[in-house]
């Protein structure tokens, strides 16, 4: 094709830089599952902290520390924006969707809780192993 007003168009990779962004229907809901079952878990912790019975808070009833339920929801709300930031083709969410378990299981050795919910939220991160190696460089 011959230009004669000198402007070409731009390269396709530049005018998008990640590819082909096509998610699929299994990350898709993978994502808004994920999403979803992290505010739920935020708010159950809300309500754990702050639910009282006769003799102080139901978070000592049940034998969990107090901060370790606000840690709990602070840390929701960074694995929601890990969730918003995978969503969004960003690559550090990815980095922070596997650091974060391993902060779960330092935090829940040092408040001498179960581990056996830490190691099952390590499974809910067993589909992105199989969905997103062939979407990395879609990754920004």
């Amino acid at each position: 094709m011959i230009h004669i007003s000198g402007n070409r168009p731009e390269p396709e990779s530049r005018l998008n830089p990640g590819g082909d962004r096509t998610r699929g229907g299994c990350l898709t809901t993978y994502i808004l599952v994920a999403g979803v079952l992290t505010v739920l878990s935020a708010l159950g912790a809300l309500l754990l902290a702050g639910s009282t019975t006769g003799n102080g808070t139901l978070a000592t009833a049940v034998h969990m520390p107090a901060w370790y339920l606000w840690l709990s929801v602070a840390e929701s709300v960074v694995y929601v924006g890990m969730w918003v930031g995978l969503w969004r083709w960003k690559r550090w969410s990815v980095y922070g969707l596997v650091l974060l378990p391993l902060l779960d299981l330092i935090l829940t050795a040092l408040a001498r809780l179960d581990l056996s919910n830490d190691l099952f939220g390590l499974l809910l991160l067993l589909p992105l192993a199989f969905l997103l190696p062939s979407r990395w460089e879609s990754l920004e």
